[in-house]
């Protein structure tokens, strides 16, 4: 019995798949991009300068998701070094190549939510306290890169709502909206994308 509930469960959920496919329109003509993280290529054991530079001119792809991880730009509270982001997003635009940057707590790669150790201890201290950080981070970011030549659109967190996977104490969807208005004040030129499917793929609306 429990095999025959198991088989109807999995072919209920594969029909429900196939029926969103094929209600789902098509997408015309997509445009296809890479996604770069200097921490990924960093586990792989590689000097990701010249692995982003490999990346560049070997791919042949034009457009690139970037990461703006809060852990290596605000190591110290109010410490900002968007370095590493700077030299990323230029070598983009030297090239002609567009970005859609990454912004937000939650980003590509583990552990998902890269916050710095001191923001983390502030969040168990003082929620109000962190989620100003957090927002005075993102708007820095922002009102940084709201001009620059190679930025297409920015990606705010990545898949917030999923709470089953990655290290992430705060899945409080409240915060999403805020963190649009804050990011469309800042920057009323720019698309912003977000990821709002839960661990299973349902639409999760804020």
């Amino acid at each position: 019995r429990i095999v025959l509930i198991f088989v109807a469960v999995v072919l209920l959920l594969t029909s429900l798949s196939l029926t969103v496919d094929a209600l789902w329109p098509a997408t015309k003509e997509p445009n296809y991009g890479v996604s770069f993280s200097p921490i990924y290529a960093e586990e792989l054991g590689v000097d990701w300068r010249e692995n982003y530079i490999a990346v560049l001119d070997s791919l042949q792809f034009k457009r690139y998701r970037l990461m703006s991880y809060w852990d290596r730009i605000e190591k110290q509270p109010g410490q900002y070094d968007f370095s590493e982001v700077d030299w990323q997003l230029d070598e983009a635009a030297k090239r002609g190549y567009s970005v859609s940057l990454a912004i937000g707590l939650r980003q590509p790669r583990w552990p998902e939510c890269h916050q710095p150790s001191w923001a983390s201890e502030q969040y168990d201290k003082d929620q109000a306290a962190w989620k100003a950080s957090l927002y005075a981070f993102i708007e820095k970011t922002v009102d940084r890169y709201k001009d620059h030549p190679a930025l297409q659109s920015y990606q705010l967190e990545n898949e917030a709502v999923n709470s089953w996977f990655g290290v992430c104490k705060d899945h409080e969807r409240s915060r999403l909206r805020e963190e649009f208005d804050l990011v469309r004040k800042t920057d009323p030129n720019h698309p912003i994308y977000m990821s709002l499917s839960d661990q299973h793929g349902f639409p999760a609306g804020t």
